[in-house]
């Protein structure tokens, strides 16, 4: 259908725009303000997930949106608000006859509307630190065999080994990018590692885009700040962007499956919120 074409035509040019640009659109700077973090429906409160967050994120970067809150018009009406500005495009899968199509749907962010200020950014009243214990947890609860090397590279050794390799958290603490690049790296070998698990094989380039993807929603979604685009992610922007020019459906399979490994992780140690 051309209306599913020009949709996914749409994203996947918006997508590679950003690349293009030097933007990493599946990291968000954070921050321990109350009311950021991973952008979530208004109403629902469900983390969005697909293409979606990678949307939203360009959008807020873009406008300087810092609120995590998303909804319709609709939505914002029905809780008193009053939305003003442009909205910013979604897509959403709904099931006519015995297929799934998409379709565009328009949503605002709570910086655009006025009459719902619980869902404004509120700064924290005293510094916070940086908290990485919810994602010690997380990553716990995964029971993932993971070893320490004394080298300087990272990877995980697909079954029948199954486990993941990488320097200890005080080598990173002391040269190779601090504490945060060594929870993004294990965030990373950890998508690689629900791989199998949900039957996921893109070939290498497409797995690494997924985990890079996945690693960064799992930072938002967990709440702590993301190291940021590495070398890594840099080195294979431009064959990224290549695979997307040439399949217009690349990105939403790509974005799903990390959707789908976010999921998974969070799923050991707490019940799955997504949309």
């Amino acid at each position: 259908m051309a209306g599913q074409q020009q949709i996914r035509q749409r994203v996947t040019n918006t997508i590679i725009k950003a690349l293009e640009a030097g933007v990493s659109p599946w990291h968000q700077p954070w921050s321990p303000a109350r009311n950021t973090g991973f952008a979530a429906n208004v109403v629902t409160e469900r983390r969005y997930s697909g293409v979606n967050p990678l949307l939203l994120q360009l959008a807020a970067l873009e406008r300087g949106f810092q609120s995590r809150w998303w909804g319709s018009f609709e939505d914002w009406s029905s809780l008193g608000g009053r939305v003003r500005g442009w909205g910013t495009m979604i897509v959403l899968r709904q099931r006519q006859t015995t297929r799934r199509l998409l379709c565009k749907q328009v949503v605002f962010n709570a910086d655009q509307v006025e009459g719902v200020p619980q869902c404004q950014v509120q700064p924290p009243a005293v510094e916070v630190q940086h908290d990485f214990g919810p994602a010690d947890r997380i990553i716990a609860a995964t029971a993932a065999d993971i070893r320490e090397n004394e080298g300087d590279k990272a990877w995980y050794h697909y079954p029948p080994e199954d486990y993941i390799e990488l320097p200890s958290k005080v080598d990173f603490v002391i040269g190779m990018g601090g504490v945060k690049a060594w929870y993004d790296t294990v965030l990373h070998e950890l998508c690689h590692w629900a791989e199998p698990r949900l039957a996921w094989n893109g070939g290498y380039l497409l797995n690494e885009l997924r985990a890079e993807m996945g690693a960064g929603f799992l930072s938002a979604a967990i709440g702590i700040p993301s190291y940021g685009p590495t070398r890594h992610h840099f080195n294979l922007v431009d064959s990224w962007v290549d695979a997307l020019r040439q399949d217009h459906r690349t990105i939403f399979r790509v974005s799903s499956a990390a959707s789908a490994a976010v999921a998974f992780i969070l799923s050991f140690s707490r019940k799955p919120v997504s949309r």
